[in-house]
C-alpha cells in the first residue's frame, strides 16, 4: 500500500486510464494499478491477485476511481487508501457480505429511477434475497436463478426502468466465488445508467438537432454561394439574382445561428448527463466505502 500512498501524495493518481505519464515524465496509475502494477499492465481487473483483494472488489475499484465527481475524488481515494491498509482483518464471510451489500447499494440506487410497478416488484424480490444473504441466510442457487430470470425477462428495452431491472439482474447473479467477480460492478454500472437515462435521452435529442441544423446550414451556405456568383451585367435578371443572393445569405446566417444554438444545447445536455451520472456515482461509492468500513470496524473491535 506504500506505493498507493506515495502516488496520492505526489499527485500521480489518475482517472479514466490504467497507467500513463504526467508532464514531468513521472509514472501515473489509476487506483487499482497503483496497488497491482500487473493489473494495470494487463488493463484487466480480473488479473488482480486474490491475495490483495477479492475479484468483486477489484472490479468495483475501477468504478470507485472513475465514476464519481471529480470534486469528490480526492476524498474518495484517501478514504479508499485508509481502508486498504485495514481490510486485511476481514474474513471470507465478511468479504462475501460486503459483496452482497454493494450489490444491494447499486440496486437501491437504480430503483430510485423507475416507477413501473412491475419492475419495482422484480427489483424488490432481488433486494429481499440480497437482504437475506447479507444477514447470513443461505440463499439457494435456484432462488437466485429464479430472481435473475424474472429480472432478465422484465428488462426488454433501453428505457430508464429496464436499466434499473438490469442492475437487479446482475445483482442476482450467484456469488463472486462462483466466477461472477464483476456482478457488483456491473450492477453499479447499470445504476449509473438508470440515474442518467433521462438526461441521456435529452442528449440524444440534442444530437439529432445538431445533425439536422448542420445539414440545413450546409445546404444554406451552398445555396448562398451559388446565388452570389459574380456578374458584370446590370440587367434586371442580374439585379433579381443579387436580391436572391442577399436572401440566401440571410438564410445561411440564420441556419448557422440555429446550428450554433443546437451545438450549445448538446454541450449543456452532455454536461447535465455526466453531472447526474457522477453524482449517483458519489452516492454509491460513499455507501460502498462506508459498508467496507463498517465490516472492518466489526473485526477490529
Amino acid at each position: 500500500m506504500d506505493t498507493l500512498d506515495m502516488m496520492i501524495k505526489e499527485g500521480r493518481l489518475i482517472r479514466g486510464r490504467w497507467t500513463g505519464e504526467d508532464d514531468d515524465g513521472r509514472a501515473t496509475a489509476c487506483l487499482l494499478s497503483a496497488m497491482s502494477p500487473a493489473t494495470g499492465k494487463a488493463q484487466d481487473a480480473s488479473v488482480c491477485p486474490a491475495s490483495l483483494m477479492p475479484s468483486f472488489w477489484a472490479h468495483l475499484t475501477v468504478y470507485i476511481n472513475d465514476d464519481g465527481t471529480l470534486a469528490h475524488w480526492p476524498d474518495v481515494v484517501r478514504k479508499y487508501a485508509d481502508l486498504a491498509r485495514r481490510w486485511h482483518v476481514l474474513t471470507a464471510e465478511q468479504w462475501d457480505r460486503l459483496d452482497y451489500r454493494c450489490r444491494a447499494i447499486a440496486v437501491l440506487e437504480a430503483r430510485k429511477h423507475t416507477s413501473d410497478s412491475g419492475d419495482l416488484a422484480v427489483i424488490d424480490e432481488v433486494l429481499a434475497l440480497l437482504d437475506r444473504a447479507i444477514l447470513g441466510d443461505a440463499v439457494s442457487d435456484q432462488e437466485w436463478e429464479v430472481a435473475k430470470e424474472a429480472a432478465r425477462e422484465a428488462s426488454t428495452a433501453d428505457t430508464k426502468s429496464s436499466m434499473a431491472v438490469r442492475a437487479s439482474t446482475w445483482a442476482a447473479t450467484t456469488a463472486a466465488r462462483r466466477g461472477y467477480g464483476s456482478s457488483a460492478a456491473t450492477a453499479l454500472d447499470y445504476g449509473l445508467k438508470a440515474a442518467s437515462m433521462k438526461a441521456s435521452s435529452k442528449m440524444a435529442r440534442a444530437e439529432e438537432a445538431v445533425l439536422s441544423t448542420s445539414k440545413a446550414a450546409w445546404e444554406a451556405r451552398a445555396a448562398a454561394a451559388d446565388a452570389a456568383a459574380p456578374s458584370t451585367l446590370a440587367t434586371p435578371a442580374v439585379m433579381m439574382a443579387m436580391t436572391e443572393a442577399g436572401r440566401a445569405a440571410v438564410k445561411s446566417n440564420d441556419a448557422e445561428k440555429a446550428e450554433r444554438k443546437a451545438k450549445k444545447a448538446r454541450t449543456a445536455a452532455n454536461a447535465e448527463k455526466w453531472a447526474i451520472r457522477t453524482e449517483a456515482g458519489d452516492r454509491m461509492i460513499d455507501a460502498m466505502l462506508t459498508a467496507m468500513e463498517e465490516e472492518i470496524v466489526r473485526s477490529e473491535k
